[in-house]
């Protein structure tokens, strides 16, 4: 009796085709494989694109973009490694400087750029604060590109300026961050900075003010917009 024969009587059903089998390894490999290796390279190279989404602006002086000089000067820090952050210092029109009033230090989101804030950043004021704010390299126009370790490293240096140039007390300085700030913020080594510090990282907050986008948080601390004006007023 032939194989056939043999397998019918035994009931053992008779063996895949080898076509079979390369069809399911070319499945796998067209359907799984290759898509996922796709991904995984899509985000290996667009992954800058993904996280840093700037809006460039060649030149953004208070003078250029028409707001109030008595209100906001334009500020820059000159990184060691030759690029150049631009910012504001915006303060309240007319106040003569008699009484420190509060330093904000803004730390944006992952878009657009500092004038695309101004209306977050004019009502900090309304609360009784100054607002320091840079963008980030390659954001509106600071000049470089940015990058985790740069957005660290520069993050102390608008510490350091706020402190030493502006000659703001590290009590009354709060730290400030929107979405990619947030971590901007955290970046910043508490064990750097005064205990007295408040600190304001933009996950949960309790203080909100009238700005859609606008948050304020401190650690383990529960605080209200009374809280806030009075550290303005103090």
């Amino acid at each position: 009796m032939d194989a056939a024969g043999d397998q019918q009587l035994t009931g053992t059903p008779p063996p895949l085709k080898v076509g079979w089998w390369k069809r399911i390894r070319r499945a796998v490999v067209l359907y799984l494989l290759v898509p996922y290796l796709a991904v995984v390279i899509i985000f290996v190279v667009l992954q800058r694109k993904l996280i840093y989404r700037p809006t460039v602006a060649n030149d953004l002086r208070v003078t250029t973009v028409g707001l109030d000089a008595e209100a906001v000067r334009d500020v820059q820090i000159q990184t060691p490694d030759g690029e150049k952050l631009n910012g504001w210092l915006m303060q309240q029109a007319g106040d003569d400087g008699a009484v420190q009033r509060p330093l904000v230090v803004y730390f944006p989101g992952n878009s657009l750029n500092r004038n695309e804030r101004i209306n977050d950043l004019r009502e900090v004021v309304r609360c009784g604060f100054d607002v320091l704010i840079f963008d980030y390299r390659g954001y509106g126009d600071s000049s470089g590109s940015p990058s985790d370790q740069h957005l660290t490293s520069d993050a102390m240096r608008i510490w350091n300026y706020a402190c030493q140039d502006l000659n703001y007390e590290p009590g009354r300085i709060v730290i400030f961050g929107e979405s990619l700030g947030g971590a901007v913020a955290l970046s910043l080594n508490i064990g750097k900075c005064e205990p007295a510090t408040a600190w304001g990282v933009d996950f949960e907050c309790d203080v909100r003010l009238d700005a859609p986008h606008s948050r304020w948080a401190l650690p383990a601390v529960s605080v209200s917009v009374s809280s806030a004006r009075s550290l303005a007023l103090s």
